[in-house]
């Protein structure tokens, strides 16, 4: 049997917000033997649908296809998937805020399927949108089994076992206390002061990303990240600073999907911190 070798270019975002380019070469002909896969793939056109399909099934790999952004949603929460191929121009919620919605309801699961991106555009800010949006790759239009197979053998190498994993807590009570040299009183005025705060913290970040004012969206992330890194609120802060990054390199078109997750970890953060004060000794 012929093999064929490609280069696959699989281009993600890196912590500096650099585009990474990570070049390989495997065979494109299958997986190695006895991988046999349930395939998500979240496509509305019905050429391209047939077409992964075509490429997937004959090597033994299952295929659920849907059509919409509401569709692959309820299909991974209710199915088992080893992989998801989704386009970004779904009809009704777009595959952003889908994969979003995939990586919310996956939280506290211990799983963590992967999300490949595909899209007919190529631009840096589409795949910081992607990057943003909690997807793992990117891929282009027209589809190539010589890109697409060594992606997916890539991505299912590097994806995590699924045993249950814990959760991160969205704050650090020690650590907090700590900081602030044991006073409670101090403790409980800060949390009091952050309740009241975040939400305009939050609304003055989501209104800059509504403007596009990529100067105001980088103040607004880098004030909300010293707020909520003074609790410990790592998750918080990672997500803030995801945003700050974009607002630096002006690059906003992942912005919108950024700041979904950064509202619920506010959210996380502050409903841990209304169970401190309520444990707190009177």
């Amino acid at each position: 049997m012929m093999r064929a070798w490609r280069d696959a270019v699989v281009r993600l975002r890196s912590p500096s917000w650099g585009i990474l380019r990570a070049y390989f070469s495997l065979l494109v002909t299958e997986l190695p033997a006895g991988i046999r896969l349930r395939v998500l793939v979240a496509e509305d056109n019905p050429v391209n649908r047939r077409q992964v399909a075509g490429l997937l099934t004959p090597r033994g790999h299952e295929v659920v296809a849907v059509e919409t952004g509401q569709q692959v949603v309820a299909a991974a929460h209710d199915g088992q998937f080893d992989l998801i191929l989704m386009d970004v121009e779904l009809p009704g919620m777009d595959g952003l805020q889908a994969a979003v919605e995939i990586r919310h309801g996956e939280q506290g699961s211990g799983r963590r399927v992967p999300i490949v991106a595909i899209t007919s555009r190529d631009e840096a800010g589409d795949i910081e949108a992607c990057r943003a949006a909690g997807m793992d790759a990117f891929l282009v239009k027209p589809l190539d089994a010589g890109a697409l197979f060594p992606l997916i053998e890539q991505l299912i190498h590097a994806s995590p076992s699924t045993s249950p994993a814990p959760i991160e807590p969205a704050f650090e009570r020690e650590e907090f206390l700590a900081r602030l040299g044991g006073d409670e009183a101090l403790a409980l005025e800060m949390v009091e002061i952050f309740a009241a705060e975040s939400p305009r913290m939050l609304a003055t970040l989501r209104n800059a990303i509504d403007a596009d004012d990529a100067e105001a969206v980088q103040r607004a992330a880098h004030n909300l990240k010293g707020s909520v890194s003074v609790f410990g609120g790592r998750p918080a802060a990672r997500s803030a600073l995801t945003l700050e990054g974009m607002g630096r390199e002006k690059s906003l078109s992942g912005a919108r999907y950024a700041i979904i997750t950064l509202e619920r970890e506010v959210d996380r953060l502050n409903r841990a911190l209304a169970a401190f004060t309520k444990n707190r000794p009177q």
